[in-house]
């Protein structure tokens, strides 16, 4: 979840920036004056930058889209022996926006020959079939749509008819539903480049200019770092920071923290019970409330069941308080079973047919809690003492909170 609430909350913000450069892009020429020429090389590097990164990183179609808008840079030294500079222009806008669109709706299959042959043909089979359903549309004879934006000046200059037009829009909608859909950085990343051509297309007539394409190529950037700080540093199952964002965080805590260390009660017996699905499913439902803890708590899993939670600036009693708050919010919330999973395997054996009974069922959770002192200076140790004191509460009968003695 926090993944797609990054890619929507870029996305808004690199919309928001490209309606403020549309607004004032008439004027960039004054406002930037003499530094434009010195940034004329400034597109080509961070495209370039881009595309080195995806490699690194296994992000075929962002490597794909860096090396389509690189080559939209030398769209005017095309020889006019095989095609006009100005036949590219009309056709770039469509090219753009489908090849896009299309890498959209194509999953991401790492960086390989094989990949990269399928992301291309997935890409070119888009753009063939845009272009042939916009000549298709031309050769129809519809008033409605021959009348399409004939009042707009900016799309007379472009010399875009309107079933081009019509084309681009359904495509963009296209691109927005998919996006909605599965909102992740890489998609963020596609869907800008789409809205921007449409935008800078259909308003100004014009491609992307260079301050734009560097803005796009630094988008790329930043998203493919992103990215790969959640593949270093989240849990890939639960959505929280995992062990390793846990290890940092510890170096850059002060004198005075609390350190809680908590885990699934009978988590083995539950698994073996119900399935590895099912205990995938509580897994995350106990992140989802580890993660809410209050008292500027950070939650991590630490790996298995085991999660761990770090108050700065807070003693163990202060810190109990809204751990209980935890634990109790994991044993009120239900999982509703339909006898999936093993269960409902041995009832097929047993009687031949698929038994569905729905079964609510609940699970408790224990932590123990140990704060820094000067017996516990180091992180490390005071781990050691929390998880003594999840032994105590496991003891104890589970389903409790727990203090280290200290």
């Amino acid at each position: 979840m926090d993944t797609a609430k990054f890619a929507l909350k870029s996305l808004l913000g690199q919309l928001i920036f490209i309606v403020l450069l549309i607004i004032c892009i008439d004027n960039l020429p004054i406002m930037v004056g003499q530094y434009l020429q010195k940034l004329q090389w400034l597109p080509h590097s961070l495209l370039i930058v881009a595309a080195i990164m995806a490699v690194q990183f296994g992000h075929s179609r962002i490597f794909i889209a860096s090396c389509l808008l690189f080559s939209s840079l030398y769209v005017g030294s095309i020889p006019a022996d095989y095609l006009s500079v100005e036949q590219v222009q009309h056709f770039l806008p469509l090219v753009l926006i489908s090849s896009m669109v299309g890498l959209l709706w194509e999953r991401d299959r790492g960086f390989s020959l094989q990949g990269l042959a399928v992301s291309v043909s997935v890409m070119v089979a888009s753009c063939s079939t845009v272009i042939l359903a916009s000549m298709y549309l031309q050769s129809l004879s519809m008033p409605w749509l021959t009348q399409l934006f004939q009042n707009s000046t900016t799309v007379t200059a472009l010399k875009l008819n309107g079933a081009e037009v019509l084309l681009m829009l359904i495509v963009q909608f296209a691109g927005l539903a998919r996006f909605i859909l599965k909102p992740t950085n890489r998609h963020a990343a596609l869907m800008l480049v789409t809205l921007s051509v449409t935008g800078m297309m259909l308003y100004f007539g014009q491609l992307l200019p260079q301050l734009m394409l560097s803005m796009l190529a630094a988008a790329f950037c930043v998203l493919i770092l992103h990215d790969s700080y959640n593949m270093a540093f989240k849990d890939e199952l639960t959505g929280i920071k995992g062990r390793r964002a846990l290890m940092q965080y510890a170096s850059t805590l002060g004198k005075k923290y609390t350190v809680v260390m908590g885990d699934v009660d009978k988590f083995k017996r539950f698994n073996d019970k119900y399935g590895h699905e099912v205990g995938d499913q509580v897994l995350k439902m106990v992140a989802t409330c580890v993660d809410e803890v209050g008292g500027g708590g950070k939650a991590f899993r630490y790996g298995g069941e085991e999660f761990t939670i770090v108050f700065q600036n807070k003693t163990a009693q202060q810190a109990k308080l809204f751990v209980e708050e935890v634990r109790q919010a994991i044993g009120a919330r239900p999982f509703l079973l339909r006898g999936s999973g093993r269960e409902q395997g041995n009832a097929k054996s047993r009687s031949g047919a698929a038994t569905q009974k729905r079964q609510e069922v609940y699970v408790t959770s224990s932590f123990g809690i140990a704060e820094r002192d000067s017996q516990t200076a180091e992180f490390e140790d005071v781990m050691k003492a929390a998880d003594q004191a999840l032994y105590k509460a496991k003891a104890a009968g589970r389903n409790c909170v727990q203090l280290a003695k200290q």
